[in-house]
Formats: structure tokens, C-alpha cells, sequence
């Protein structure tokens, strides 16, 4: 006899009885994610879905036995199953999302990119300057700020879908403890890591384009609380996976981003 199982929904009243594999996708859609409350019998109180052992282990041992995708097909079913396997895959990770650490391990890879890349662009710029005899003029400059920073764009992109596709992880989310899998738990191939670079650009930082990047960063930020998984890690079925934080790791954190700090004041002055 299958185990029945019974809820919260969002309007504060008890449904139910359903399966294991609907209380899944029910976690997934209804907003609340883990912290829905469930009961099966048994139990002496309602609980978190994410303070419950039973869900928790069940979710883990499905998620580890999950199957490679299936070949595409215009049938309904293998398409059922996908979106069971992504649901289980994000709720393992529902309950700790770590929304801020990603944001700062994502600055600080932007940090780096673009001190190697300023250094590498003010050298050459500046060697060509001398070479062909024309002044860095501020209208110069000014002309040529926008392809300089499509340019970095572009190469910032192409760095993190690299790291990514070869290492599972960037500079800054290594330093974060943060890593990028796929459903299966293996590294994303380039042109899957491109994808992802591509679609956190557009739909959590707007194009760096002033006020749009405020919006969809905010509407990021309440995705991944809300659901347990920003909407580009749903498309493309990948999961982020978080270490747990070291004296050590935030010792190394504390000193880098003094660094910066000191490098970034030290420019200016």
C-alpha cells in the first residue's frame, strides 16, 4: 500500500491524501517549496517538509537514483518524468538556497575579470597609443566605452562558461564553496555553461542595463527564495550545490575582498 500523504496548501487548509511522487510536485508549485507542512500517518504534529526525515532521505535516495534524460520524443511521458526529476533535484536543495553568497561569489568573479582584463586592455591600448601616435583623449574614450564593454562581456561569458564546462566551478563560487551540475551530477558541457552564463546576464542581471539589472535581480532573488531554484537552473535542469562555510574559507573571503577594497580606493587616489 503506498504511503498517502497530507498538506498545507497556501490558503492554510489540509489537503490531501497523495502519493510521495505528487507531494513532490506539489512542493515544486505551490510557493511555500519545504516549507510546506506535511503529515502522514504516524506523525504526532504537522512539520516542515524540510524538517522532516522521511522527506529529506526520500528525496535524496530518488535524486541519486535518478536516470540519464531519456531521448527526446514528442510523447507526453518522458517529458512528466524530466519535470519530476528537476523538482526532486531542486528540493534537495530547497532549504538552504544561499542567495546572497551566490551574489557575492558572482561580484567577485566579475571583480577579477575585469582587473585582468582592464590590465591586459590599458596595456594594449595605451602600447598602441604610442605605436600609431594618437592621444587617449576622454572623447576617445567615451567612443569607444561601449564596444570595450560588449567586449567584456563577451569575454567574461566565454571565461565562465570555460571554468564551468572544465572545473564545475568559477574562481569566485570556488571561493564560495558553490559548485554547477547537471540533473545527472556531472559538469556541464561549454555550450550548456554558455548557456547558463547567458541566461543568469539576461534574466538576473538585466544586461547591466541601470535600473532593468535592480528589477531583475530583485525578481531573482525572489524566485530562488520562493521556489528553492532560479529560473535559468530550472530550464536547463542544472543543480548549485553549496559547501558548508569554514573558518578558514571566510578568513580567505574577509582578506580578498579587503584587497579589493585597497586596489579599487588605490585607483582613485
Amino acid at each position: 500500500m503506498s504511503e498517502l500523504w497530507y498538506y498545507i496548501d497556501p490558503n492554510g487548509t489540509t489537503a490531501g491524501p497523495v502519493g510521495f511522487a505528487d507531494l513532490v510536485n506539489v512542493l515544486r508549485t505551490n510557493g511555500t517549496g519545504l516549507n510546506t507542512l506535511v503529515w502522514i500517518d504516524g506523525m504526532g504534529a504537522w512539520e516542515k517538509a524540510a524538517d522532516n526525515p522521511t522527506v529529506v532521505e526520500r528525496l535524496r535516495s530518488r535524486r541519486s537514483a535518478v536516470p540519464p534524460p531519456p531521448p527526446r520524443s514528442p510523447g507526453a511521458a518522458p517529458a512528466a518524468r524530466t519535470d519530476s526529476s528537476r523538482a526532486e533535484a531542486s528540493y534537495e536543495q530547497t532549504a538552504d538556497t544561499h542567495p546572497w553568497r551566490r551574489f557575492f561569489a558572482r561580484c567577485l568573479d566579475a571583480t577579477f575579470a575585469a582587473y585582468l582584463i582592464g590590465i591586459v586592455g590599458a596595456v594594449v591600448f595605451f602600447s598602441a597609443a604610442a605605436a600609431f601616435s594618437f592621444s587617449a583623449s576622454p572623447l576617445l574614450l567615451a567612443i569607444l566605452l561601449f564596444p570595450l564593454l560588449l567586449l567584456f562581456a563577451v569575454l567574461f561569458l566565454l571565461v565562465e562558461a570555460f571554468c564551468l564546462s572544465r572545473f564545475g566551478t568559477t574562481p569566485g563560487k570556488a571561493l564560495y564553496g558553490i559548485s554547477v551540475r547537471s540533473l545527472e551530477g556531472r559538469r556541464l558541457t561549454f555550450k550548456r555553461a554558455l548557456w547558463r552564463a547567458f541566461a543568469v546576464l539576461v534574466r538576473g542581471q538585466g544586461l547591466w542595463l541601470p535600473f532593468v539589472s535592480l528589477v531583475t535581480a530583485i525578481v531573482a532573488y525572489i524566485t530562488l527564495k520562493r521556489d528553492g531554484q532560479t529560473t535559468w537552473d530550472r530550464d536547463g535542469d542544472i543543480v548549485v550545490r553549496h559547501r558548508p562555510f569554514s573558518v578558514l574559507r571566510i578568513v580567505v573571503l574577509i582578506v580578498i575582498w579587503l584587497s579589493v577594497v585597497v586596489v579599487f580606493v588605490a585607483g582613485y587616489t
